[in-house]
């Protein structure tokens, strides 16, 4: 009986010891992401941005996808109350084997591209020529970190700098959201 017992408990540690949850950065995997945050910049922006995005593992540790954003003024003073609603493009790296992390941390960093829609009223294109309708490229470099509580969902937080063509909107951002393994 206690050869069983030693040999049952021998399988048991050897095999917790290999059975270690997938990487969620490996090839053929994807996610959803979806958040909000704060965006501060120059001429003293105050923007939340809004943002819903998929990530697809093209190989191990990087991904490329697609993020939809929404950024918009929080005051009720600020005039014209100038919107931007943007597609952009993702790539990104993810650092976990380089760094050596367990399965349920995802730090990375990358880029965002793409073109928005800026939306502002008559008398803010008045009161300051670089806020005006229409299209703009929007760029934002970024790093972040997620933390998975099961194989499937995780918390996840960047910061970043973005920058509007045509516009003095250029600062520093910091969103907060959930990601969704898919």
């Amino acid at each position: 009986m206690k050869k069983i017992v030693l040999i049952l408990s021998l399988s048991c540690a050897f095999i917790l010891s290999y059975a270690q949850e997938e990487s969620p950065t490996l090839k053929g995997n994807s996610q959803l992401n979806i958040g909000t945050g704060i965006f501060g910049g120059s001429g003293g922006l105050n923007l939340i941005p809004v943002h819903l995005g998929m990530d697809f593992f093209i190989i191990d540790n990087l991904s490329a996808g697609f993020d939809i954003n929404w950024r918009y003024f929080a005051s009720q003073e600020v005039v014209g109350k100038p919107s931007l609603i943007s597609a952009q493009a993702v790539i990104d790296y993810h650092f976990n084997q380089v760094m050596n992390l367990p399965s349920s941390w995802d730090f990375y960093a990358g880029v965002k591209m793409g073109s928005g829609y800026m939306t502002t009223s008559e008398e803010m294109e008045a009161f300051n020529e670089y806020y005006s309708n229409g299209f703009k490229f929007v760029f934002d470099a970024r790093a972040g970190i997620r933390y998975y509580f099961n194989g499937n969902l995780a918390l996840n937080s960047e910061i970043g700098v973005t920058s509007v063509s045509g516009t003095k909107t250029t600062g520093a951002s910091f969103t907060l959201g959930i990601t969704v393994k898919l």
